[in-house]
């Protein structure tokens, strides 16, 4: 007994010794085989939902922690294994995504995915699979859902957010050093949209912008993002963003070399600037809480030349 004792405890130690190297040696990773792993994508249509699919190469790889990260949500994932060449994901939403692999919790490789909205799009988002709205039911002279649509969103008993999304190539206008003139109201104040919030978003190839408009009484509610600086109703003031928008507000969004000025009807309600570049302007989406409107967009480079320019006229319709 003596003797086996000590033999098992000299096993076990062996056994976790091996265990340990084998290990260390599959989750680490040398410049040669990061060097080998190919990482691309394509999309399937030009509309939503939009599949994506994903091509790789990771016959050097050993490990069973292998992701593709479909964004910024770290949650939102596709579990992959070193014998596959391909995977697929689906994308509810238009937008400048950036793809991630993930071996071991470490990205690994990343690149940039372009789902553009083919002009403008609208939708209901429902969860987890939004509604889309075809041009004619919302572009008319403006962007507003039709009565049918308002209907629906007055008999949910949760709360509904509808949004309009423009996500297309804008050429070279920086993220960082643009103008946007708008005018918006919210369309509903019943039930759970009796705060009226609408959000503003800035989509850049490396970020973005979150800039809300709300009641007075609920700014608490409300959070400013800009890119990498963020404001937060709970913690601070935002009471410049709280103002009656049943009926229509000008709105100007200003940046020049990362510092933002954000007016409401040619006052300058808040100013703000960042440190992270948003890259190049890629799109803008409203974000309204039961449904909104918007009479106009104008979007101006640094120079002053309009990128956008649109008061959708039944003309523009595809």
């Amino acid at each position: 007994m003596s003797i086996i004792f000590p033999l098992a405890a000299l096993l076990a130690l062996l056994f976790i010794t091996l265990f340990s190297t084998i290990s260390d040696h599959k989750n680490e990773l040398t410049a040669d085989a990061i060097s080998k792993i190919k990482f691309s994508s394509k999309t399937i249509s030009n509309s939503m939902p939009n599949s994506v699919v994903f091509d790789f190469d990771l016959s050097a790889i050993k490990s069973d922690s292998i992701y593709i990260q479909q964004y910024w949500d770290a949650t939102k994932t596709i579990k992959i294994n070193n014998k596959q060449s391909q995977a697929t994901g689906i994308y509810y939403f238009p937008g400048y995504f950036r793809a991630k692999l993930v071996i071991d919790g470490d990205i690994i490789n990343e690149h940039d995915l372009f789902i553009k909205s083919d002009g403008w799009s609208a939708s209901i988002d429902y969860k987890p699979i939004p509604k889309y709205i075809a041009s004619k039911d919302f572009i008319n002279d403006g962007l507003s859902l039709n009565n049918d649509l308002i209907s629906e969103i007055k008999s949910s008993e949760t709360p509904l957010i509808s949004t309009f999304h423009f996500i297309e190539d804008l050429g070279a206008i920086s993220g960082d050093n643009f103008t946007l003139e708008t005018t918006l109201k919210n369309t509903y104040n019943e039930k759970w949209a009796v705060c009226q919030t609408a959000h503003i978003y800035i989509i850049g190839s490396k970020g973005a912008m979150v800039l809300p408009i709300t009641i007075p009484g609920c700014i608490s509610d409300i959070n400013v993002m800009l890119n990498d600086v963020y404001f937060n109703g709970k913690k601070q003031n935002l009471s410049s963003f709280g103002v009656d928008i049943s009926t229509f507000r000008d709105i100007k969004i200003k940046v020049l070399n990362k510092k933002l000025d954000f007016f409401i009807d040619n006052q300058n309600v808040f100013s703000a600037s960042y440190n992270e570049s948003l890259g190049k302007l890629v799109g803008i989406r409203y974000k309204f809480l039961g449904a909104g409107e918007i009479k106009h967009v104008k979007l101006l480079n640094v120079y002053g030349k309009a990128v956008l320019n649109d008061n959708f006229l039944l003309t523009n319709l595809p």
